[in-house]
């Protein structure tokens, strides 16, 4: 029983995100991978907050589609209220994730989603 809960966190580690903490440094890896950037604002306190990221953003296959399709940057609403608009974003509450591609006009998923609906929005 020991083993196999090492190997489910030695497992969850190897998919861990990385997660950016400035739009600038996002910004720049994106440009260099070419992928877009998803920003997630959060709230420290935030129930939808704390559920989004225990169950959606702690599965294996959302952590994987993230990492190999998008630059992911986390702003912390609490620390950075302002992100938003400097970004030149208007988010009205959290959890918010924002899709940013060049050229394109930004892709919001305002509030929860299940695993299977943060995968939605990560495949469109």
């Amino acid at each position: 029983m020991r083993l196999f809960t090492l190997l489910l966190l030695f497992a969850a580690l190897l998919h861990a995100t990385e997660w950016h903490k400035s739009y600038t440094e996002a910004k720049a890896a994106a440009s260099k991978s070419a992928q877009p950037i998803l920003a997630l604002f959060m709230r420290e306190g935030c129930p939808h907050c704390d559920r989004l990221e225990q169950e959606s953003l702690a599965h294996p296959a959302i952590q994987r589609a993230i990492k190999e399709g998008y630059t992911p940057l986390w702003i912390d609403t609490t620390q950075n209220p302002q992100a938003a608009r400097q970004m030149g974003l208007n988010i009205r509450g959290v959890p918010t994730a924002v899709i940013l591609e060049e050229g394109r006009t930004p892709r919001q998923m305002v509030g929860y989603r299940d695993p299977m609906g943060m995968m939605g929005f990560l495949q469109r």
